[in-house]
């Protein structure tokens, strides 16, 4: 609705069809309200009603589509890599950086994994703009899935929307038309089997949600965990919910329900 006045959107696939739908009914209208029907009145109601619906038609703002591609990695996908989580907190998280570490069965793949994640804040450590996300999601039996993917709210996106409907106004490519933006990105995640980890729940109890945490790849050694500390990135923040307090179209439900797809 615009005012009081509805709006019809339409594809610009469809422009063409559209203004032969217009024609048609406008034409009928016209033509009904001088057809000699059982009452004047009610020839003269239908042409009129006919002629409003054209007139909505008229009026509908046709919309093209903009489709962003985010880069693919420049490596093969290995899900058998990636296999657990590691967390490190301290209730004093301004005087102790608090980690989240990917654990990686090759620390050498952990480490192409994270230049690829840090591709999508351009190639900085430090994600201030939070252009990366961290989301957490507690499944019901208590364990835990980790999401991690490029914010679709990344201001980078924006501006070049922006830069195609200039340029798309400068040439008049799309004279009187709305643009409607799409993003095609890519998301990882993995969920821990153990449950109830108290690592875990002490790292959600300590690292408070908006404050920034280091974010690395590592890999487990004889000795115990080794990080790679010049792949890290510092985020700041992450999400947490909980499965079933989740929107059923949230990013995270949408994922999960597509890996079972896949599955089946």
């Amino acid at each position: 609705m615009e005012g009081r006045l509805p709006r019809l959107y339409v594809h610009e696939k469809f422009e063409k069809p559209l203004k032969w739908i217009v024609w048609t009914i406008a034409t009928i209208s016209f033509i009904t309200i001088f057809i000699a029907l059982d009452s004047y009145g009610l020839s003269v109601s239908i042409g009129l009603g006919l002629f409003a619906l054209s007139f909505v038609f008229d009026r509908a703002i046709v919309k093209y589509t903009t489709f962003i591609v985010q880069p693919f990695p420049d490596f093969t996908i290995d899900y058998r890599q990636w296999y657990n989580v590691m967390t490190v907190s301290e209730p004093d998280h301004k005087k102790n950086a608090n980690v989240v570490g990917f654990v990686y069965k090759d620390i050498e793949y952990g480490k192409k994994f994270f230049k690829y994640i840090r591709s999508w804040n351009f190639d900085i450590e430090d994600d201030k703009e939070k252009n990366i996300i961290l989301s957490i999601v507690e499944e019901t039996n208590g364990a835990f899935t980790f999401y991690i993917y490029a914010s679709p709210y990344r201001k980078n996106l924006d501006k070049m929307f922006k830069a195609v409907a200039a340029d798309n106004f400068i040439e008049k490519k799309k004279d009187g038309k709305v643009q409607e933006g799409l993003v095609m990105q890519m998301a990882y995640w993995h969920t821990i089997k153990y449950t109830d980890d108290k690592h875990m729940r002490d790292f959600l109890k300590n690292q408070p949600s908006n404050e920034k945490f280091m974010f690395v790849p590592t890999a487990k050694f004889d000795n115990g965990y080794g990080i790679d500390i010049e792949s890290q990135i510092i985020l700041y923040g992450y999400k947490y919910s909980k499965r079933q307090d989740l929107h059923k179209y949230s990013t995270e439900n949408q994922l999960t329900e597509m890996a079972k797809k896949w599955k089946d």
